[in-house]
């Protein structure tokens, strides 16, 4: 969402009270204008980057809490993978552009970058047998 005062993210909270519902908005202002998303509903994160930069945020819609950790290239989309709990983002590549990192992590050192494995079969996936 975008406001007067720029870039922002609003988190609503519904609580049931005796005899009614109330509402609870808390906002986040972005430095950036809201780009690629992917959401954790089981842990309740969700991952977002910027329209340009190469920052991808974890935020945990409980508390707001932020994350962050800077990859090589800008993400175009983000996928979230709960077996393992990994996040890929999908670069600019023509033939396959994809960083994988652990979700929610700060160190890029468990970050691994594929390039042009659509011509190279890398990512393809064995028979599984009979």
């Amino acid at each position: 969402m975008t406001g007067s005062g720029g870039p922002a993210l609003s988190s609503l909270t519904v609580v049931e009270e005796t005899n009614r519902l109330r509402f609870r908005v808390q906002g986040v202002q972005l430095a950036k204008a809201f780009g690629a998303s992917a959401l954790d509903s089981g842990a309740q994160r969700l991952f977002f980057s910027g329209t340009q930069g190469s920052t991808v945020v974890t935020m945990d819609l409980r508390t707001l809490a932020l994350a962050e950790v800077t990859l090589d290239e800008p993400a175009l989309r983000l996928l979230y993978v709960p077996d393992g709990d990994w996040l890929v983002a999908e670069h600019w590549g023509a033939y396959g552009d994809a960083t994988v990192f652990p979700a929610g992590t700060t160190e890029r050192i468990g970050a691994r970058h594929y390039t042009d494995f659509a011509l190279t079969g890398d990512l393809d996936r064995a028979e599984e047998p009979r």
